[in-house]
């Protein structure tokens, strides 16, 4: 999934529907479902991807303290201007010592939805396109432990969410690592790969290290919601074109014919982007 478009992975749709990993009769079906499934549920939620993503956007000033960024959640901003002045980030913590001079960065888990951009010091000017904001949006996990062992001379580990986008790792004394586009066995020392599934793989002298793995992620509800959309299609192929159909003369069975269910609609709509553009 390392184009951020794919929300689940082919195996454990498989494990979902109940197949066995070994029959691989639908994989390339089931694989057109998960793209075509993953697309529908990032235009239903107005993402392009759910990865960590760099945005560069201009936005109009309202004279307030504060607006509201248009991708959720954002990590952390690169910089902030007005009509090419630069911004700084704000002194102090806003805790032991008051915010002054530039900006803040909401929390993302203190806001529902879209982030503020708050000003101390300073309101954003009254003028069209006149600000602005380079910053970083997406799910993203920080600094995941994980312990490098060594298993039948390979050295890798699985993360613990569904994997999208790699964005970096380092010792635990904070040196990084470099990553390598290499076959796994062929990895060096300080070096790592990482595979579309989020298997990550080190040299034997990185063996009993403990690393810190930052990768962008797909959250669990938002997965399920794709899981759900396959299992719909993949089961409607024996039943195309109809609604209902009568058992034995005994009882009728209906279909949920509608594009989305409301149990769908519901695990995605936290994550819709809903400020204007």
């Amino acid at each position: 999934m390392a184009n951020g478009i794919e929300l689940t992975t082919l195996d454990h749709v498989k494990a979902w529907l109940a197949i066995d990993e070994s029959n691989t009769d639908s994989d390339d079906y089931l694989l057109r479902l998960i793209k075509s499934a993953s697309r529908f549920a990032l235009n239903y939620m107005q993402r392009d991807s759910m990865a960590a993503t760099l945005y560069n956007e201009m936005y109009d000033g309202y004279g307030k303290s504060y607006m509201v960024l248009r991708q959720y959640p954002a990590i952390d901003v690169i910089a902030l201007s007005f009509n090419g002045v630069p911004v700084s980030e704000a002194t102090g913590n806003g805790i032991t010592t008051p915010f002054a001079d530039g900006y803040v960065l909401e929390d993302p888990k203190v806001a529902p939805s879209q982030q503020r951009l708050s000003l101390f010091g300073r309101v954003y000017p009254h003028q069209r396109s006149s600000v602005y904001v380079s910053y970083r949006a997406g799910y993203l996990i920080s600094d995941e432990s994980h312990t490098i062992i060594g298993n039948y001379g390979q050295y890798q580990f699985q993360t613990n969410s569904v994997w999208l986008q790699d964005d970096g790792v380092k010792l635990s004394n904070g040196t990084a690592l470099t990553r390598v586009y290499v076959d796994p066995a062929n990895v060096g020392p300080m070096q790592y790969c990482v595979d579309e599934d989020g298997q990550y793989s080190f040299n034997a002298a990185q063996g009993g290290s403990v690393v810190l793995v930052s990768y962008s992620y797909v959250p669990p509800d938002v997965e399920q919601a794709v899981w759900e959309l396959v299992g719909e299609r993949y089961r409607a192929q024996d039943r195309i074109g109809l609604n209902s159909k009568t058992l034995g003369g005994q009882e009728t069975v209906s279909y949920d014919v509608r594009a989305m269910s409301p149990y769908i609609r519901e695990l995605l709509n936290p994550y819709k982007r809903v400020v204007p553009v």
